[in-house]
């Protein structure tokens, strides 16, 4: 049996979601019940979160236990904030950790690898849409990344020209972000998205977003700022769609057509796609292995 456990479970259930995090914790138990169709080892799948000295407590109580019952216990990291030094020390309890920094280890003495948690997130059944804007779209929180948002997005409180963003402004504690299932539907109104990452997922770390994965499902051809995921696990030939730029972000979406657009899109639609099933995969070779 695969038992899914959710860090920060009530805070995730407060309001409205509007970051994909209760989405994304769907996705994972829902593969979680897949996984236990297809294996009869027990497990403990913790979906990493914002972790108090409380449920620390509780959370390494259980793990003790379940580990003492033979239970393999999977850590799967979504966020920096699973990254506190609180949070490090319950993952190091665990025997695997999932992970969203591509091609990047941890200085944690477990078992690791990238989870293809984003992968999850890909719908191969969107049609194309018949009207989009020739625009690029962004949303999103400015913590720790506002350089980014105001490099490309906004001048002050005015949008820059050819581009559309809903942004949680946390200085000010504005919040222009609507719910995650209206946020996908707008998406897919624009040709063009643009990934921008927090300053702790600069360098080597590499993080890798679903929100590519989402821009991609709705025919938003996503363009990244050079400082997003080093080690992409998708890139496009001979299509460079790298930026550090405003101007240059410009400048290379007057140089497609739209031929070239879908044509992209397609080929990563495609790469995608073979992947969908990847963290499935992957848990249960682990589970498999370890029996």
């Amino acid at each position: 049996m695969i038992d899914v456990y959710k860090i920060g479970r009530g805070f995730c259930y407060a309001g409205t979601d509007k970051n994909g995090g209760l989405f994304e914790f769907d996705l994972i138990a829902k593969e979680a019940e897949e996984i236990s169709r297809l294996t009869k080892v027990d497990c403990l799948i913790i979906v990493g979160g914002n972790l108090s000295i409380e449920e620390n407590e509780k959370l390494s109580s259980l793990i003790n236990t379940k580990k003492n019952l033979g239970v393999k216990i999977i850590f799967v990291l979504t966020d920096s904030v699973s990254l506190s030094d609180l949070s490090k020390g319950l993952i190091a309890k665990c025997d695997l950790l999932l992970h969203q920094a591509y091609g990047y280890k941890f200085d944690i003495d477990i078992e690791q690898q990238y989870s293809f948690v984003p992968e999850l997130f890909y719908k191969n059944d969107i049609p194309i849409p018949y009207l989009q804007y020739d625009s690029v779209f962004f949303g999103g929180s400015d913590y720790n990344r506002e350089d980014k948002v105001n490099e490309y997005f906004r001048d002050g409180r005015c949008p820059k020209d050819k581009t559309f963003s809903l942004i949680k402004i946390n200085g000010i504690h504005e919040d222009e972000r609507i719910d995650y299932s209206s946020f996908q539907k707008l998406m897919s109104k624009f040709k063009y998205s643009l990934m921008i990452c927090r300053k702790e997922y600069r360098g080597d770390v590499s993080w890798f977003t679903p929100r590519f994965i989402e821009a991609v499902s709705n025919w938003s051809l996503p363009f990244v700022d050079f400082e997003y995921s080093k080690n992409r696990p998708y890139t496009i030939p001979l299509f460079d769609n790298e930026v550090s730029s405003y101007d240059e972000l410009m400048e290379k979406i007057d140089m497609i057509d739209e031929i070239d657009r879908l044509h992209y899109l397609t080929t990563l639609r495609a790469k995608i796609n073979n992947n969908k099933g990847k963290f499935r995969e992957l848990v249960l070779n682990f589970l498999e292995n370890k029996k």
